[in-house]
């Protein structure tokens, strides 16, 4: 399996808060999944809701942001933005992405 980059993405907030964003998740997910059988490995990692600003975000594994907001609008999901993200790790202190380059590229695709 070739390295994967990670990405944030970031959403218009769901209407309905926490409960919509579990079944948009839900839809992520699956996209990713079908991508993957289609040969385009993207995984979903986890979403992440803000509600004090009504915030949130997808992280997602992928060879590219396309890939990733490929995923996206399989998922019927309303992108804002995919940038590529860096993993911090705490044991070691290191920033690196998943490929392990220290600093992440000036990269991303804008949706709608």
């Amino acid at each position: 399996m070739p390295d994967l980059d990670r990405y944030l993405v970031e959403l218009h907030p769901p209407q309905d808060g926490w409960v919509e964003l579990q079944g948009v998740a839900a839809q992520a997910r699956a996209a990713a999944e079908q991508l993957s059988v289609e040969g385009t490995p993207v995984r979903f990692l986890r979403s992440i809701f803000v509600p004090e600003d009504g915030s949130c975000f997808f992280l997602y594994e992928g060879p590219s942001a396309d890939a990733v907001g490929e995923a996206g609008r399989r998922a019927a999901l309303a992108v804002e933005r995919v940038m590529e993200a860096v993993h911090v790790d705490a044991e070691e202190g290191a920033a690196a992405g998943v490929g392990g380059r220290e600093r992440p590229r000036a990269r991303g695709v804008t949706g709608r």
